[in-house]
């Protein structure tokens, strides 16, 4: 017991700059900026343009520090300091007061500076912050690559990655001559599309012309040519292919409305909170 008390004790003299620092840790996540106040409180807020919009909410004050806990990462274990915040804004849901506990940990990987890393709503207005500070690195049970257990830098992890094939080589091959006929088929179509334009504006061109044959009459080749596009465009629409692209067209603007909609209720949601 007495040595838990001076882990305590040890880990709280070394985050007391944290809690001095009148510049609190921020996180902002979609909708919400988060405000850690070490051993003072967490508020959260929406911010437009750098300034805050409406009220902030209070997810808790201080209330104490618990011995130190670890959480397991594999097969290494992560020490963390754990402070506990009550007394915050009333829940709309609950009705209850919301909560939140911080989880500090020495800075993985050589951080400098504390930052605020994570904030997770783990129930209805009970929330989990979790800090790496590396204040909290001076004390040998929670530095992460100290021998008693803890975190390796990632590079010396190392996982080995298999790969396998999501198609057979033939039917990939015959992918890439489906691929290849469809390209010469528009590559077709849109040389006639091209000869037909041209065919257009030379005859415009004519028929403003004073020396134009007053009848305009189509040619022999320009109505080969003009029945060719025509039977070309119609095929193409009979198509299945034509009928799958419309089909995904429709399910994509579908997709964007639901999209759209779920952004609005979302939006609408967090403003009510």
């Amino acid at each position: 017991e007495g040595e838990g008390e001076e882990r305590l004790s040890n880990a709280s003299l070394l985050l007391e700059p944290l809690r001095e620092d009148p510049a609190c840790l921020k996180k902002s996540t979609g909708w919400w900026t988060y405000e850690y106040c070490h051993g003072r409180s967490i508020k959260q807020y929406h911010l437009e343009a750098g300034e805050m919009v409406g009220d902030s909410t209070t997810l808790g004050h201080y209330q104490n520090e618990t011995e130190w806990s670890k959480e397991l990462f594999g097969e290494h274990a992560l020490p963390y300091h754990s402070v506990l915040y009550t007394n915050g804004s009333e829940c709309d849901v609950t009705g209850n007061a919301r909560r939140a506990t911080t989880k500090i940990y020495c800075s993985p990987y050589g951080g400098t500076i504390s930052s605020l890393h994570e904030v997770r709503e783990t129930e209805t207005c009970v929330y989990v912050l979790t800090v790496h500070s590396p204040l909290l690195c001076a004390h040998p049970l929670y530095h992460p690559q100290g021998e008693e257990g803890g975190i390796p830098h990632p590079q010396s992890r190392t996982a080995g990655i298999s790969c396998a094939p999501v198609i057979s080589q033939e039917q990939y091959q015959v992918f890439l001559e489906e691929e290849k006929k469809e390209q010469e088929r528009l590559k077709e179509e849109g040389l006639v599309a091209q000869e037909l334009a041209k065919m257009a504006h030379t005859k415009g061109a004519s028929s403003s012309s004073p020396s134009s044959n007053s009848n305009n009459k189509l040619s022999h080749e320009e109505l080969v040519l003009r029945d060719l596009v025509v039977q070309s465009i119609t095929t193409m629409m009979q198509s299945d292919v034509w009928r799958e692209w419309e089909s995904f067209l429709s399910e994509q603007q579908q997709q964007q409305e639901e999209e759209e909609e779920e952004e609005e209720e979302e939006g609408d949601a967090a403003m009510a909170r």
